[in-house]
């Protein structure tokens, strides 16, 4: 869900060493791919895990139980 693959990161098989390698290797080969994939990674984040998100979404948890 948090990772898009080849967007904002490149997912790999669990286990799979040679994937694993071959992934940062292909990475270690274009430094603007990987500067452009941690970019977007990093607005991912961002957007989806915002500290403010977080907040709000406990506030609605304890008005709900305060007005039950």
């Amino acid at each position: 869900d948090i990772i898009e693959n080849n967007v904002n990161g490149i997912l790999v098989p669990v286990k799979d060493s040679n994937a694993m390698a071959a992934s940062i290797i292909s990475l270690l080969g274009d430094p603007e791919n990987a500067r452009i994939m941690g970019e977007k990674a990093k607005a991912r984040i961002t957007k989806k895990c915002a500290i403010t998100l977080h907040v709000e979404k406990i506030q609605a948890v304890y008005q709900s139980m305060l007005t039950d």
